[in-house]
Parts: C-alpha cells; structure tokens; sequence
C-alpha cells in the first residue's frame, strides 16, 4: 500500500492495493474520500449496450428472481460487452442512499488483479457519505465466459485477505509513540443474506490500539454474477461500526443489476436502504 499524507490530515492520495483513494476536507471540515475503479474508460456505445450469448450456470432460483432471468434453466448467461453498459451495474446517485457524494471522475478506469483471465472491461466508483466519516467504494470486472468469471473470481477475492491490515498501515503510517497503543487489526468473515450471486465471500475488519480504543473499521465483499466480478467496501474512519447492513444493501443491488445487465436490460435496482439513518 502507498500513501501521500495520513487521512486524519486531509491529504490527497491514499492507494489500498490497486485502489487509488484520494481525499480532502469539505468546506465544513468533514473527512471525504474516493477509491479509484478497477476498469476501462467510460465510452457512450448505446442505451441498452450490447451482449453476447455464452453458456454458463444459472443464478440460485430465489424468491425475487425474474421469470427467465438470464440463466434460467441453465440453458445460458450473457456476457457484458460495452462499458457504458457495465458501468451502470454500479449503483449510481439515484440508487444509493440520500446525501451521498459522488466524487469527481467516477466512474473511471482501472485493472483487474493478476490472474485475471479473459476480462472486458473493469469500473469503478467511490461514494464520501462526509456525514458518517464513511468512504464507500464499488468496482465491476465483467468477462468473455463464466468459465473466465470463475477463474478470475479467485484473484480478486484475494484482495479480501488482508484489507484490514492494508487500511491499519494506510492509516496509521507512523510509529506508535509506545508498544501499548500500535494498532491492531482485526478481520473475520461475515454473511450476507438472499444476494442472489452464484458466489461470495465477505468479511469485516477493525484497527483497535491500548485502551480498547477503535479508531476504524470496515466490510467487504466480493461476488460472482454469471459473467460479472464485483467487489463492494466500506470503510468507516470514526470506528464506529454497524455497516453491515450497508454493505449488505450495496452488495445485493450490485449483484441485481448485474443480472439485468445480463438480460440486456438498463440496471435499475435500488439499494434497500435509502435513508442514511435507515443503513
């Protein structure tokens, strides 16, 4: 992980991984942040975009589900080919809580991790939710066949393995001033409920230090949706906790409108929470 200025001190550059996150303070002093997307560069191809036919398994039946959701009797999945198109899985402002932020630039480019095989296109988007010290980040690899999603579901979930770790040397550069307060992180897996995905995995972490003090924590998930790879966080700088749920609504949208992207259709789906206080 590489890093300008410590965060807490308003600085421009903070890069998590293959995540590039700049922040900077608002004019009322509220810590905002970004993460950079995993992907190509936006470019306006059509309304719908375009799919290509691919056999692939089918998504779990759920209740919610659409009749004839693309897979559906295992007969077929679609692959995701236009980046205007893909970049509409990720939640935009209309579907995301209210009093959001989207942050200048996003979506925007970036590059699926190592072992990745067969990918399209790769997009992400960063959300400051400044009222809540929350940074939120979404990105999106589609790929050429699920064969390619399955395999490449692997190298990024690996970015889950040390997140926690990552974000305690990004935001805590500095030496402790005694043993007794060096920050600690911690990370355990979590579940998620009726996403709808074919897999995930997800977890959550915090950085506590002497004293019991938390000072941050964070969840995070990675999911495969027939051809589509996403990988959904929230990172929380007052440490207070509780973003479970958000992480659970983000991710279940995510995972909704890749599907629709799937079945060519303009992704739609909402986060289930739409007020602030609500996730």
């Amino acid at each position: 992980m590489v890093f300008g200025h410590s965060p807490v001190r308003g600085s421009n550059n903070i890069s998590l991984g293959n995540q590039s996150i700049s922040n900077r303070r608002t004019s009322h002093g509220w810590l905002t942040a970004t993460a950079v997307l995993v992907g190509a560069a936006l470019v306006a191809l059509g309304l719908y975009g375009t799919v290509r036919l691919v056999e692939g398994d089918k998504p779990p039946a759920e209740s919610g589900t659409a009749t004839g959701q693309v897979g559906a009797g295992g007969s077929a999945a679609k692959v995701v080919d236009d980046r205007e198109l893909a970049a509409k899985i990720l939640p935009d402002m209309d579907s995301v809580p209210t009093g959001w932020v989207l942050d200048d630039g996003f979506p925007a480019e970036g590059k699926c991790p190592p072992g990745c095989q067969g990918r399209l296109i790769s997009v992400k988007t960063a959300y400051n939710v400044v009222t809540r010290g929350r940074w939120v980040w979404m990105e999106v690899h589609t790929f050429s066949s699920v064969e390619a999603a399955k395999a490449s579901y692997f190298p990024v979930k690996r970015r889950l393995e040390n997140e926690g770790e990552e974000w305690k040397d990004t935001l805590h550069p500095e030496p402790a001033s005694s043993s007794s307060r060096y920050p600690v992180a911690q990370q355990s897996s979590i579940s998620l409920q009726g996403l709808g995905s074919d897999e995930y995995e997800a977890i959550s972490w915090s950085i506590s230090s002497g004293g019991g003090w938390t000072s941050a924590t964070g969840v995070s998930a990675v999911v495969r949706v027939g051809t589509v790879v996403a990988h959904v966080g929230v990172m929380d700088n007052g440490g207070h906790g509780g973003d479970n749920t958000l992480l659970q609504a983000l991710t279940q949208a995510v995972v909704e409108r890749a599907w629709q992207a799937q079945r060519g259709e303009t992704p739609t789906a909402l986060a289930t929470c739409r007020e602030p206080r609500e996730c």
